[in-house]
């Protein structure tokens, strides 16, 4: 492909979302690894990635006339935005948290015991929670849920179509992640950010990776440091203890997918900068 590219004059371009390593175990997996980034990743002519973090980290195996292009996170607001009517079945009052349970858990047993810790000063809010359980670990879920005496407030909705998540995060009165300090969230940007941020709605997220460049705690969203429970739910209160604040910090987040996050102002400078990067190659 780089040859074919090259001798046609296409630019050679991958794209990347995270670490290359995120994964990798044994020997094989390992030299695999090497062989990418010692060889393939000095066959591209641009690396597109999604966070600061991955433009240092790729900067380290490309070749020198070689560029990283930094592109973020992108989410199509219109998806969450004049949904009319809540689904059937949800609570009157509620956070949401759309993710894999199955791959994250701590992201979802996190948000369980900070929801448990101030449920009851707030009795009239649920939290909903959204995401495949099918797979063995969902029972321990469950009985941390029962353990806590929130088996009344607690919803699991499965795994919802792509047709639907908009109307359940929509509906919701907050939103939630609670994503732990790891080499995934150093190097990654979370695309549910994206889909929070575009409802227009209250985002409680935590200051992992990126996501302080571009949110401001009680500006433009709730942050908590990463790892606490404690610290988690009291950001959590803080947000349901004052809603017009809230509504606000919302709309001010909403914004950020109508400039930073927008596709269609990224894909143009992506366009000019692959025209411009032609005309000083060829």
């Amino acid at each position: 492909h780089s040859r074919w590219s090259h001798k046609n004059k296409v630019l050679f371009v991958q794209e990347r979302s995270e670490y290359p390593f995120i994964g990798v175990t044994g020997p094989w997996q390992k030299m695999k690894l090497g062989f990418y980034l010692r060889v393939t990743c000095k066959l591209f002519d641009v690396i597109v990635v999604i966070t600061r973090a991955l433009e240092n980290y790729f900067s380290n195996w490309i070749r020198k006339n070689a560029r990283i292009y930094l592109l973020p996170m992108l989410v199509e607001a219109e998806r969450f935005r004049g949904q009319k009517g809540k689904p059937a079945g949800l609570p009157g009052k509620y956070i949401a948290y759309v993710g894999s349970m199955q791959g994250n858990k701590v992201v979802v047993q996190i948000l369980i015991e900070s929801f448990a810790r101030f449920s009851a000063s707030h009795p009239d809010m649920h939290l909903v929670l959204i995401g495949e359980t099918g797979f063995d670990g969902f029972e321990g879920l469950k009985k941390l849920v029962e353990d806590r005496g929130l088996s009344h407030r607690v919803q699991f909705t499965g795994r919802l179509e792509w047709n639907e998540l908009p109307a359940f995060l929509a509906s919701a009165n907050y939103l939630a992640l609670a994503r732990p300090s790891s080499q995934q969230a150093e190097g990654g940007f979370p695309n549910k950010m994206g889909e929070y941020l575009a409802t227009r709605k209250a985002v409680v997220v935590t200051a992992v990776g990126e996501i302080p460049d571009f949110q401001r705690d009680g500006e433009n969203a709730f942050i908590s440091v990463p790892d606490d429970v404690q610290a988690f739910a009291e950001k959590l209160k803080e947000a349901l203890d004052d809603p017009e604040r809230a509504i606000m910090v919302g709309e001010r987040g909403g914004k950020l997918t109508d400039t930073v996050f927008h596709p269609g102002l990224q894909a143009r400078r992506l366009l000019d900068f692959f025209n411009e990067l032609r005309k000083a190659k060829w």
